[in-house]
Order: C-alpha cells, then structure tokens, then sequence
C-alpha cells in the first residue's frame, strides 16, 4: 500500500491508479481503505496531449 500523497505537490499525473471496485455496498463509506477494490493499473509516465489507440480493422463487416 502506497503512502498517503502530499495533496500540495504537483505530480503532473505520475503515481496515478486506476482501481475496481469488487466489494458489496457503498464503495465510498470508507475512501482510505483498500479492502474490496482491485488495483488494475498504474501510470509510469503522462505527457500532455499524448494519447493513442490501435486502429481496429472491420473489414469483415458488412456494409
């Protein structure tokens, strides 16, 4: 478990999570606690306007 962040210092997205909440009930009755959710990911590094996808090929569609 990670330590609680410093909300004062910018990390310009770096350290960002994203988490799924598996548990039953109110996900957010407890927000520090990482019982029932599941950690999915993690950003190494975020760049501003950077994003990219792969192209899907649908071909075999019929028009």
């Amino acid at each position: 478990m990670m330590g609680t962040p410093n909300p004062l210092v910018k990390t310009k997205g770096a350290g960002t999570t994203f988490w799924l909440y598996t548990g039953s009930g109110d996900a957010f009755k407890n927000p520090l606690a990482d019982d029932d959710w599941l950690r999915l990911a993690g950003i190494k590094d975020l760049q501003p306007g950077e994003m990219s996808a792969d192209a899907e090929d649908d071909d075999y569609l019929d028009d």
